[in-house]
């Protein structure tokens, strides 16, 4: 049986180890998840300009988002961290 469909924002720092840790603990469990990484961060924003917002296929169709810590001091707030999840409501996500 198929698991529920997990998009996967690991983010900046710290956010990568966490969601590797929660993966194992999810694993641990016996749980079995499809998981998509889009590789969403502040990294990527900074090297292409992508926000989440700005290409919703990967939450698109998904059951859940894991989503990490994210941030970097080189990106202005309002360029990353407030648009790339603000705003984003059920209605930009229905399957």
């Amino acid at each position: 049986m198929a698991g529920s469909k997990i998009a996967v924002i690991a983010g900046d720092g710290i956010g990568p180890e966490v969601v590797a840790a929660t993966q194992e603990v999810i694993a641990a469990t016996g749980l079995e998840m499809d998981y998509q990484d889009g590789g969403v961060s502040a990294r990527r924003y900074l090297r292409e300009g992508l926000l989440l917002t700005d290409d919703l296929t990967l939450i698109r169709g998904r059951d859940a988002v894991l989503l990490g810590a994210f941030g970097d001091h080189r990106s202005p707030a309002e360029s990353w961290s407030e648009k790339c999840c603000c705003g984003c409501d059920s209605s930009w996500i229905s399957a």
